[in-house]
């Protein structure tokens, strides 16, 4: 599938910031610990840009930095449109909502203070849109996580921003419902609203499903950027190729373990050049192995992450 191409929407530039680090001796002068250090990144428009990261890599601080929860100590978010109609920000916390009252009402009540004023039409809407209507009625109690995951949805579509950051949005859910919020993403934010967005996410396969855009963070800075496919190519600096087999010669599986990579009783990896993998399989069949199939392996995410996280491009 060919690239989509996108116009710069939001820059980031030359981002820093640094928390206090808990110090629980008052002798000791406190200390600080950066977050983010001198990060750059372009979201471009109408596109999913997705952040990858461990743990700590500054994931979160970057997503409260764009949603206006916190400041940056240095450095700079542009915005070249002047029509920009702000963000919405769906987070896996629930705690924001008022567990007493129906999912309706609490729309309602963040609906008043976006002063939107056909509050009644536009609830309606964004309901139907998160496939929500038939339960809005329930006290927000008695919600299941992913119900409780589309109302989060529908509050972010009540101001129709331009810009949606999801943090962790398919926490919680199950396999189908990861499913459906996936489509919600492409129908409804990207094709029907037109918007951008910003995901941040542990999910391997909703990044590859979704990303037009791929922005590797690594212990506050960007190690590597760009189209997903760009990436791949990056890394692929070796043939890995996957065979399938009816059976595999012990003596011949001894003599090149350190060329192939057992994945399971029926299958293997290797990892050389094309010439060499020609004369690795005529030898694997002379030795009395049963080929199946050989297929050329494109290197997936995690191939990626491991690759720029482990030693990233200098």
């Amino acid at each position: 599938m060919a690239a989509k191409e996108h116009t710069s929407f939001i820059r980031i530039k030359g981002i820093e910031k640094e928390y206090p680090v808990p110090n629980l001796n008052p002798f000791r002068k406190g200390e600080r610990q950066k977050a983010l250090k001198g990060l750059d990144l372009t979201i471009p428009r109408g596109s999913v840009c997705c952040v990858l990261g461990p743990n700590g890599a500054g994931k979160t601080t970057l997503i409260k930095i764009l949603a206006g929860l916190i400041l940056p100590d240095k450095g700079s978010i542009e915005i070249p449109e002047k029509d920009f109609r702000g963000v919405g920000l769906v987070t896996p916390n629930d705690r924001s909502f008022y567990w007493r009252l129906t999912g309706r009402q609490n729309l309602d009540f963040f609906a008043s203070l976006y002063g939107i004023s056909d509050r009644d039409e536009t609830i309606n809407s964004v309901l139907k849109e998160v496939n929500l209507y038939e339960d809005a009625d329930k006290p927000f109690r008695q919600y299941s996580a992913g119900m409780k995951q589309k109302l989060n949805i529908a509050r972010a579509l009540l101001s129709d921003p331009d810009l949606y950051l999801l943090d962790e949005p398919a926490n919680h859910l199950d396999p189908i419902a990861r499913e459906d919020f996936r489509n919600f993403v492409r129908e409804i934010l990207l094709d029907k609203r037109g918007a951008t967005v910003f995901l941040c996410t542990h999910d391997l396969d909703e990044a590859a499903e979704l990303a037009d855009r791929i922005a590797l963070l690594h212990k506050g800075r960007i190690v590597a950027e760009g189209d997903p496919q760009i990436l791949r190519n990056r890394v692929q600096q070796e043939n890995h190729f996957r065979v399938r087999h009816e059976s595999l010669p012990s003596s011949w599986q001894k003599s090149q373990k350190e060329k192939i990579e057992i994945i399971n009783d029926w299958e293997f990896r290797l990892k050389s050049g094309i010439e060499e993998i020609s004369s690795l399989m005529e030898d694997f069949i002379r030795s009395g192995g049963r080929l199946i199939e050989l297929k050329k392996e494109e290197p997936g995410l995690m191939d990626i992450l491991k690759h720029f996280l482990e030693g990233p491009d200098e």
